[in-house]
């Protein structure tokens, strides 16, 4: 996908458990009709974990939540493996509860 072709993108800095920094961004892309009755959307972590599978689902609207959702897991993945992700604006801290509101919300939190 080109930069232009991503519909939702939101950075943030990463500290490692090592202590080094990196700048990721995780993007959405349009959801589209693969022809088969399902339908995908694009996501990436890059950064982090990169460009991944696009994740599936039966119309649209799931395909671009679980999207989300998807990048919502990962980045709690990068928070249980020891690792700390800071607003790119005033390096304030998020926390897991910060993900859930930005990526949404499946169960408690």
């Amino acid at each position: 996908m080109t930069p232009d072709e991503w519909i939702a993108v939101r950075k943030m800095i990463c500290l490692l458990p090592d202590g080094s920094e990196l700048t990721a961004r995780a993007a959405v892309g349009r959801p589209y009709d693969t022809g088969g009755g399902d339908w995908a959307c694009p996501v990436e972590l890059t950064g982090v974990y990169g460009r991944h599978p696009d994740v599936y689902g039966v119309d649209s609207v799931q395909a671009l939540c679980l999207a989300l959702s998807f990048l919502r897991t990962q980045l709690e993945r990068f928070l249980d493996q020891g690792g700390k992700i800071l607003d790119p604006e005033d390096r304030s801290a998020w926390s897991r509860e910060g993900l859930a509101t930005t990526f949404g919300r499946v169960g408690s939190v």
